[in-house]
């Protein structure tokens, strides 16, 4: 995910994402359930928040709370910094649309990015 931030001219320093990633990781799993993760962090390495999704084609484990493999992930950085209430507004909106099985149903079931993006947005800004 830190890659498609790169890739995406969000960060030039890939590794310095994922060092965040992994710090939060090492105080509790991202796996909140329902086959979802939400690995996020905070960074000096992005200049701006940043929200990404991905869908893996085989599940695999993630040490989630209901114990069952991810096949959705979703990655929310921030940059260092920035005032803790964002990350937390954008995590409480996607959780709280995480819990509806439409929400992820509708993801996993995206025909193309642009409605990906269009759900992922509307879970961020609704």
């Amino acid at each position: 995910m830190a890659a498609l931030l790169e890739a995406a001219g969000r960060t030039e320093d890939r590794r310095e994402v994922e060092r965040a990633f992994w710090q939060r990781e090492s105080t509790g799993s991202t796996g909140v359930g329902f086959g979802v993760a939400i690995p996020h962090g905070k960074t000096a390495a992005v200049g701006t928040v940043s929200v990404g999704m991905m869908r893996f084609a085989i599940p695999f484990p993630w040490d989630s709370n209901d114990e069952k493999p991810v096949d959705l992930a979703f990655m929310l950085v921030i940059p260092d910094g920035e005032r803790s209430q964002e990350h937390l507004r954008l995590l409480a909106r996607l959780s709280r649309r995480i819990v509806h099985d439409e929400f992820r149903e509708a993801l996993r079931a995206a025909p193309d990015e642009a409605t990906v993006v269009r759900l992922v947005t509307g879970a961020l800004t609704g």
